[in-house]
């Protein structure tokens, strides 16, 4: 709204010449009340438009936002004024004082302006996902072209830094790999602009649920176990372990995709006849573990003599297959060790 000029006042001075005669002189004397009227987007980084008026014909005006130097320009032969080379300070977000200053006239304007927030949003690429794998975000609403940093929750550690372009957006950038460490977890992961703008997102981390076959789930002694698993994480190594015999062990590394087969290849101890025995496979970087239960068979020996039927004082000697091999076989009768 244009305020109006101030009335020129008139001053009349009686002068004393020389002569002693009076004379009647009359001055002008000019003073100004400018204003200003600002518009423009409230968003910082947006541009600003001043318009003036009641200034000084042809003077320079000055403008400073909150304190702080804004541009300058000047006024057109009846004392007004439009500036366009102004943008909306990185401020947070409140009423401030826009002030317009003649330099020659000395007179001022004052206008205020509010400068809202951003109100970003962030959506991950997945919400569900689990240690290992990578995860990215896509953003909008930041500040045009600032680097938005990423933390989780509270911590101050930064996980990623990411830039918008000039619409305060981001799209599949910000890449993390999911720590094994929250593993079976709840996260809130915080992305902070350099404006006071911060938005948050919660992604859930998933467990990894083991499968373990053996090649076989009975056995012989002597036999060979191999093992067959997925839903491992990518590359770790698998630990295998006899619950009862901890010396027994197998080593097996897995796949890109979490998986092994035929692997962690094991011979059945012949200690092992006749009875049940479970298996331990632990993967050394996810902390998965599946047990696994398998039988080792009985042995059933056979023995023949060379003779059924021999004469006191005469040697017989025995065949026989189905013992554990290079073991000592002992033969006698009811109470009498013969062999």
């Amino acid at each position: 709204m244009k305020n109006p000029k101030l009335t020129t006042r008139l001053a009349t001075f009686l002068l004393i010449s020389i002569s002693f005669l009076p004379l009647n002189s009359v001055w002008a004397v000019t003073w100004y009340s400018p204003g200003i009227m600002v518009t423009g987007n409230s968003l910082p980084g947006s541009a600003l438009h001043i318009t003036g008026q009641d200034f000084a014909p042809n003077e320079q005006v000055h403008f400073t936002f909150d304190g702080a130097a804004l541009g300058q320009t000047m006024t057109d032969t009846e004392g007004e004024l439009t500036y366009t080379d102004a943008t909306v300070p990185y401020l947070p977000s409140d009423t401030y004082q826009i002030l317009a200053h003649g330099q020659s006239s000395n007179a001022g304007a004052v206008a205020f302006f509010y400068i809202s927030g951003f109100y970003p949003s962030v959506t991950p690429s997945t919400y569900y996902l689990l240690p290992g794998e990578v995860l990215t975000f896509s953003g909008n609403d930041f500040a045009p072209n600032e680097t938005v940093q990423l933390f989780e929750g509270e911590n101050t550690t930064v996980l990623a830094e990411i830039s918008t372009d000039a619409m305060g957006s981001f799209t599949n950038s910000g890449n993390i790999t999911i720590p094994f460490g929250w593993i079976g977890s709840n996260r809130t992961l915080r992305f902070a602009g350099q404006y006071n703008d911060s938005a948050e997102t919660t992604i859930t981390i998933g467990q990894f649920h083991s499968l373990v076959s053996p090649s076989s789930y009975y056995l012989s002694p002597g036999e060979d176990i191999s093992f067959s698993g997925n839903n491992f994480a990518p590359g770790e190594a698998v630990q295998i372990t006899a619950e009862l015999d901890p010396t027994i062990t197998a080593s097996i590394t897995t796949n890109g995709e979490g998986i092994f087969t035929d692997a962690g290849v094991i011979s059945i101890p012949f200690s092992w006849t006749d009875s049940n025995h479970t298996f331990q496979i632990i993967g050394a970087t996810s902390g998965t573990r599946a047990d696994l239960m398998i039988t080792v068979a009985p042995l059933y020996p056979l023995v023949t003599p060379n003779a059924w039927y021999v004469k006191s004082g005469q040697p017989i000697l025995f065949t026989g297959e189905g013992f554990a091999p290079n073991e000592e076989v002992t033969i006698s009768n009811t109470s009498t060790l013969l062999a």
